[in-house]
């Protein structure tokens, strides 16, 4: 889920790009609000990992379904596909992994 990608927009970020509020971590919060059948991507970097909520509807992450208020943790992949089942909004946290 990236820029141009999302209707919500880049919320919250380490890194103090555009209009974001900033946060003193190395992490970006993004919001989505997806309509059934639409599919988004997240790249992840090596060394990242991504908090995905669902706050409303249903989607699947990587194939995984995940209901209203489910929350999964994703690392060690390069990317995160997420895919609407209903209508879903998100809320995703691209975070550091500690190894």
């Amino acid at each position: 889920i990236g820029p141009g990608q999302i209707d919500g927009g880049h919320h919250v970020d380490g890194d103090s790009r555009g209009d974001a509020l900033t946060m003193h971590q190395h992490a970006s919060m993004f919001v989505s609000a997806l309509e059934n059948g639409k599919t988004v991507e997240h790249a992840l970097d090596p060394g990242r990992g991504a908090y995905l909520f669902i706050a409303a509807g249903t989607a699947s992450a990587n194939g995984v379904q995940l209901e209203e208020g489910d929350a999964v943790m994703v690392r060690d992949e390069a990317i995160l596909a997420v895919s609407a089942t209903q209508d879903a909004e998100l809320v995703l946290f691209d975070l550091p992994m500690d190894e």
